[in-house]
């Protein structure tokens, strides 16, 4: 097939993609069929094709034809040169992040490709493909295994000197310490992020995603004014990156570490600036909220029990005077309340009765006694 018919399918195919996807797809496939060989021509339609009709599977959210897709495009890929084969196999994998649901599709597809890279023997696309995985198992809350592959990139990272990937694995290393809770190590591996990071030209994104866990871990020690400031900087990289999402999760963290301040006119003005944003559940927050939480208790309780030195023979005073109607379960350390309920007639009638017998039976025994002397 001459190149330019080929250029003229795909152009064709470009403009059914959104009326009649179908008829684009058979298109797009049978370009792919084609092997390029050493031509560059033929070389650019393979991959204009490839990258399309990833493109018509996420808009379809047609997961398993994508992940064959990336398979099928593997023996053809083989032939190109390394840097090029890195990158379309990176442009098809982030494909699938917009589609729902598909993180243990996109496991599978990934260790796939990483037993097709040490095949081919393209280590820096493995320990990229690697580094994915680690973040697609901290996806799927898999943190032992994402440690066990970061024990193992770090090994060769640090062996081959390669700053800027060994800083990306290390920022996923203290998020996954911090995820499992172990803050001291999470610390840890921040500051070695940090220190291999000086050393090299960080990407703007990066750098975001340094500052957000370094707020985030100054906010595990309560110092929410460090906190907030890193939040900022996390903002500003991420929108200047136009990733909306991220820079939308900074803004939240910002707002909460004003609210576990108590300065109640900073999330107002912030809430009406340029970036407002409604918020959503997020698990960072929503720990920091349970704290504020019991620090609110805690502050209510204390304004409740100041009047009293000992509260708890206040209570017991108050529940013997029958004031409270209920008791104190030392126990739970705690105290019970119930309801207070109506009186029963029919005590007060059996009171009266017993008081009479009792009058009756006085009587019968006086004269009793009387006819005895």
């Amino acid at each position: 097939m001459a190149a330019a018919d080929t250029g003229k399918r795909i152009e064709e195919a470009q403009k059914l993609a959104k009326t009649e996807p179908a008829k684009a797809e058979k298109i797009y496939q049978d370009v792919l069929s084609q092997d390029p060989g050493s031509n560059e021509q033929a070389i650019k339609h393979y991959e204009t094709a490839l990258l399309a009709l990833g493109d018509l599977y996420r808009d379809q959210n047609k997961a398993d034809a994508l992940a064959e897709l990336v398979r099928q495009a593997r023996s053809v890929l083989s032939s190109f040169a390394k840097a090029k084969t890195s990158k379309l196999v990176r442009q098809l994998l982030d494909l699938f992040t917009a589609i729902p649901n598909t993180t243990d599709t996109q496991i599978s597809v990934t260790k796939s490709c990483i037993d097709w890279a040490v095949s081919e023997r393209r280590g820096f696309l493995r320990q990229n493909l690697e580094t994915r995985l680690v973040s697609l198992y901290m996806a799927k809350q898999s943190y032992y295994e994402a440690l066990a592959l970061i024990n193992s990139l770090l090994k060769e990272l640090k062996r081959l000197d390669d700053k800027l990937v060994l800083v990306e694995v290390q920022l996923l290393e203290s998020r996954v310490y911090h995820a499992l809770g172990n803050i001291s190590k999470g610390r840890a591996a921040l500051t070695s992020a940090r220190t291999s990071a000086a050393s090299v030209y960080t990407p703007p994104l990066l750098q975001a995603g340094l500052d957000m866990q370094s707020g985030m871990l100054h906010a595990e020690d309560g110092d929410f004014n460090t906190s907030f400031s890193y939040f900022i900087e996390a903002m500003e990289g991420y929108h200047s990156q136009d990733e909306e999402q991220k820079a939308t999760s900074a803004l939240q963290y910002m707002l909460l570490c004003k609210i576990m301040l108590n300065l109640g006119d900073d999330v107002n003005t912030l809430m009406t600036s340029k970036h407002a944003v409604n918020l959503e559940d997020d698990r960072f927050i929503t720990s920091h909220l349970r704290r504020l939480y019991d620090n609110m208790l805690e502050q209510n309780l204390i304004k409740v029990i100041e009047p009293y030195s000992r509260v708890e023979r206040k209570l017991s005073q108050m529940i013997l005077d029958k004031v409270i109607i209920g008791v104190l379960d030392q126990g739970a350390g705690c105290l019970i309340v119930y309801d207070e309920s109506e009186r029963d007639k029919g005590y007060d009638a059996a009171l009266n009765t017993i008081e009479k017998l009792n009058s009756v039976v006085e009587v019968l025994y006086t004269n009793q006694a009387s006819m005895l002397e």
